[in-house]
């Protein structure tokens, strides 16, 4: 991810899906890299502990609970992890080709339909709700 740092995606796609796994992808990433863990990876930890001290379920305590199952979790998660390969190499692409050839492009590499591929870009500049 050469144009944007991942740790920003990260930040954005837990603030766009509120996946608990964008949060501790966040802390392994930055804990890996040697680099300080930002506020909003501590503030959902704080948080989590929190509820956790005062004995609240440890899976609505770390936000997992209101997710669904844990299986639908980690697969959203990975959902929207390849969405933003999709973006990024979008924006890589259509830089040196048109719109249409990079959208076909990457239809074709991610086995999606073009219709598909410009839901994920349309949907990844709405705004955060």
């Amino acid at each position: 991810m050469s144009w944007m740092d991942e740790s920003h995606f990260l930040e954005l796609w837990y603030e766009k899906t509120q996946n608990p796994y964008f949060a501790w992808s966040a802390y392994k990433f930055f804990r890996n890299t040697n680099r300080p863990v930002p506020k909003w990876v501590l503030s959902y930890l704080d948080r989590s502990a929190n509820d956790l001290l005062q004995g609240k379920d440890p899976l609505a305590s770390l936000d997992f609970e209101k997710q669904g199952d844990a299986k639908n979790i980690l697969k959203s998660f990975y959902n929207s992890i390849e969405h933003v390969h999709i973006i990024t190499e979008y924006a890589e692409l259509v830089e040196s080709h048109s719109s249409t050839d990079t959208v076909k492009a990457l239809a074709g590499k991610y086995q999606r339909s073009p219709e598909d591929i410009e839901k994920i870009l349309i949907d990844a500049v709405q705004p955060v709700k």
